[in-house]
Parts: structure tokens; C-alpha cells; sequence
């Protein structure tokens, strides 16, 4: 799932594909600035979903969101955008849309107006009658990659799901108790179960009396009851990430299993709490790394209570707290890039900033030099 910030200026900047602002443009000049676009007519897709969000800057935008063939699409658009895209009805042409956008904005914006298009179009939220043109390439991480390579790659690495619909079932669990979960004594009792639980596997490591990798005296059986130790982990993560997403008031509609570079997984769809706003999505993102290390201390405490427990509490342990520092980190793309990325509320950081080390970003203002840093770290 990417989230696209769609306005040309800031990506402009970033990308180097120019400012898509300034002064007026001569109607001489409009298809060549627009890319050869003028007679290309864009329809919007019918049944988009549309959340009108602040930021905590008091700074207004737009959230969108398709789901085309059963897939979640998402696209952040200024209030201007979104009046241009609500123009897209299939009748007005590149340069009609050019000459609203100025009159909507007070500015001649053909690159920007192509920009939208694309991004519209990467994200699945045009009619597919839309002819391809060379000019409609949307902005880093709007689009993806196709063929068979491709969809292989996203199998093996995760991205494609043997998927069941889940969200009824989501529902039932939240309402009968998994809403408790999220009140403030829930929270108190999980803080102190995670640190006491921590307590007990930092004092079984620093012992040395459990082993990680073996089980019975066996390094194949450890192997196996590794491997469905994580597929529990998981589960577990994704399990979190899908009550804060009911929490949210937003839909879970499936789950299933998928391979994470060759090792069995569990998804969740939870990106509908990207419609949420932005204190939504921080909960649902969090929620993940936060249920996993809770039970994490809650499985160590039981190995304490019943001994013959306790070797596998140490593995879901183990294996708990080492994804749950993966998943933080804020230099891959997982939830620790998430949670830097609305709280910094800057989009596609991380491709952004892959974009500037590849020497496609130009630094030219604060969120610019922002985004620098990071790429260097």
C-alpha cells in the first residue's frame, strides 16, 4: 500500500520533475507544457471514498480511497485537487482542465494538473479507457510493477495474500471484549505485564538455561517449532492491527496466509485505517508491535507459573521481541516508517528519500532537508 502525496511543488523539489507552479502560461504554450495531453479526457471512477482530514498543522487535506478489483487504493490530494479531480467526468479535456484548475487555484498549473491525472490513474481511481501516454507517469510510489516476475516477487516477499474475508468475524471479537482492550486500565495492565515479562526472559537469557534452537535435544524440531512460533507471533501482530482498525471504525475485509521471503506469514488488511485520520492510523499501527511484545510478557509470566511451559515461552519471546525491533525501525518499510511518517506527516518518506540518494531530489526547502537527513541515515 502506498500513500501519494500528490502535489507537484513539494515533489517537484524532491524528484527534480519540476515546480508545477508560477506565472501564467501562454495558451500557445499549454500542450507542450502539459506533456502533448490536450485532448486526452479523464473520467473519475464512480464510488470513491473520500475523508476530509487535518493535519496537526490545522492544514486541510484530502484522503481518497478505491477499491478496484477487491484491492485498497489510496491517494492524498489538496482540497484544490480534489475539486479538479471531482471535474473529471469523461466530457473535459487536458487543457479544459488546465484552464479550471487556474480559475479554481489562481494559477496555470499544467504540469500539476498531469501530475494528478497520473497519480489518479496509478491508483486505480480513472476509467480504465484512459489511453496511455508517456506524459501521465505518477509521482515515486504511485505505481507498481507487473508481469509474472513481478507478481512472484510480491508473493515470495509478501504483497500477495491467500486471503478469506475476515471482517465480520473482526466485528463479533471487537464488540464482545477486544473494544476493552484499548481503555486506559487495559493499557496500565499491559505496560505492566510487558515490563515484568521482560524482566523474566532477560533473566532466562542472561542464564542460559532455555535454548532458542533447539527442542528436545534437536536442532529439526527446534527448526519446526521456530517456524510455527512465528507463524504465532504473527498472528499476533496482525491480530492487533486488526482491532485497532475496528476501533478506528474502519473495515478489516480479509487475511490469510502468505510467504515472507520463503517463510510462512500472516497478513491482515488493515490499510482502511489510512481513512481514519491521522491519530487512527498512529493506533493501528502501534497497536501491532505493542499486542506482540504484551504477549510476549504474558507468555513469560506463564512459563513462570507453569515450568513445563516455559521453553516455548522463551521462543515466542524471543522471537516476539526481535520482529517487534524489526518492525520498528524506521528505515524499512514497515511499521516503524509508518509511525515516522504520520508523525512527521510527510508521505512516502522513505521512497522519497531513496529518490534524493539516487540524485533525483533536489534539497530546496525544510521538509527537502528533512528528508536528506533521513536518506543519510
Amino acid at each position: 500500500m502506498a500513500i501519494v502525496e500528490s502535489r507537484v511543488n513539494a515533489w517537484g523539489a524532491l524528484t527534480g520533475q519540476g515546480s508545477g507552479q508560477g506565472g501564467a502560461v501562454p495558451t500557445g504554450e499549454r500542450q507542450g507544457a502539459a506533456g502533448g495531453l490536450s485532448e486526452l479526457r479523464p473520467a473519475l471512477r464512480p464510488g470513491l471514498e473520500i475523508a476530509e482530514l487535518i493535519s496537526q498543522h490545522g492544514i486541510p487535506y484530502i484522503l481518497a480511497r478505491s477499491s478496484h478489483s477487491g484491492q485498497p487504493f489510496y491517494l492524498r490530494l489538496t482540497p484544490e485537487e480534489l475539486r479538479l479531480a471531482e471535474l473529471m467526468d469523461g466530457t473535459r479535456t487536458m487543457d479544459e482542465l488546465v484552464a479550471a484548475f487556474a480559475d479554481i487555484s489562481g494559477r496555470m498549473a499544467p504540469g500539476e494538473v498531469a501530475r494528478v491525472v497520473a497519480d489518479l490513474r496509478a491508483r486505480r481511481m480513472l476509467d480504465d479507457d484512459l489511453p496511455s501516454h508517456p506524459g501521465l507517469r505518477p509521482v515515486e510510489g504511485a505505481g507498481g510493477r507487473s508481469g509474472l516476475g513481478a507478481g512472484l516477487l510480491g508473493f515470495l516477499t509478501g504483497r500477495r495474500v491467500a486471503a478469506i474475508s475476515v471482517d465480520l468475524l473482526t466485528d463479533v471479537v471487537y464488540r464482545i471484549g477486544g473494544r476493552l482492550l484499548f481503555t486506559r486500565a487495559a493499557t496500565a495492565l499491559a505496560l505492566i505485564v510487558t515490563v515484568a515479562g521482560f524482566g523474566v526472559f532477560v533473566k532466562d537469557w542472561a542464564e542460559g538455561t532455555r535454548s532458542l534452537f533447539l527442542t528436545n535435544g534437536s536442532y529439526l524440531t527446534g527448526a519446526a517449532a521456530l517456524l510455527a512460533v512465528n507463524l504465532l507471533v504473527l498472528a499476533t501482530h496482525e491480530a492487533g492491527r486488526a482491532l485497532a482498525t475496528k476501533h478506528a471504525g474502519r473495515r478489516v475485509p480479509v487475511a490469510g496466509l502468505c510467504l515472507r521471503f520463503g517463510l510462512p506469514g500472516v497478513s491482515v488488511d488493515a490499510t482502511d485505517a489510512w481513512m481514519a485520520g491521522r491519530r487512527g492510523r498512529l493506533i493501528a499501527t502501534a497497536t501491532g508491535p505493542a499486542a506482540v511484545v504484551t504477549a510476549a510478557g504474558a507468555v513469560e509470566l506463564l512459563g513462570l507459573a507453569v515450568p513445563g511451559l516455559a521453553p516455548a515461552a522463551f521462543k515466542f519471546a524471543a522471537l516476539g521481541y526481535l520482529s517487534t525491533l524489526i518492525a520498528l525501525s524506521p528505515f524499512l518499510a514497515l511499521d516503524g516508517t509508518a509511525l515516522l511518517t504520520d508523525w512527521l506527516e510527510i508521505p512516502n518518506i522513505r521512497a522519497r528519500a531513496l529518490a534524493w540518494l539516487r540524485g533525483r531530489g533536489r534539497v530546496e526547502d525544510a521538509e527537502g532537508r528533512l528528508i536528506a537527513r533521513y536518506a543519510l541515515l
